[in-house]
């Protein structure tokens, strides 16, 4: 039979406090983690969508409109543009698994040009085929992340997995739009 001393039950409760501890500064850490992929990645699509934005300069010499006369075009910039940002291969896999395990996929790119009070909608899946066009009135068009759009804007949404605890992966996902006249983000 063990005899209860003092002693044993301060290493015990000792023990245990460093245990607590040592998890604490670890749940800290990947919260922590997150944080900074996160941030990493809403920089990449922002700097990545303002680097799309290549506007049709004559028409802007013409009428002072900012346009973007091609869609197609503004999506390979674009996905150029992620890749060196987020540091992906040409596949889209990401060379640092500490933040982004494999794939990153982009979901999403829609631009939005205005003209007027008419606003063009082009969207785009993530192979660069166009999945919508459309227009809509100024004042009744928002972005998915729910900005409304009164000025050329473009929107993306990428996809990606990050490292959980345990080894499980978790799935991510971001999503931004520029304003490109205002040349900020909302």
């Amino acid at each position: 039979m063990i005899k209860k001393t003092a002693a044993n039950v301060d290493l015990v409760s000792g023990m245990m406090l460093f245990c607590i501890l040592i998890l604490t500064i670890f749940f800290g850490f990947r919260i922590t983690q997150y944080m900074v992929t996160s941030a990493i990645a809403e920089d990449a699509l922002a700097a990545s969508n303002l680097a799309s934005a290549v506007i049709d300069v004559e028409e802007y010499g013409r009428t002072h409109r900012i346009w973007i006369a091609d869609g197609k075009r503004a999506f390979a910039i674009y996905k150029d543009a992620l890749q060196s940002n987020m540091k992906l291969d040409t596949q889209l896999y990401s060379s640092n698994n500490n933040l982004i395990l494999g794939l990153v996929q982009i979901k999403e790119y829609i631009v939005y040009n205005v003209n007027g009070q008419d606003i063009e909608i082009e969207a785009y899946d993530g192979n660069g085929t166009l999945t919508f066009a459309g227009i809509g009135r100024e004042g009744d068009v928002f972005t998915p992340d729910g900005i409304c759009v009164q000025n050329t804007t473009i929107y993306s949404r990428i996809g990606f997995e990050v490292m959980g605890l345990a080894g499980q992966s978790i799935a991510g996902e971001k999503e931004k739009s520029i304003d490109i006249v205002r040349w900020n983000s909302e």
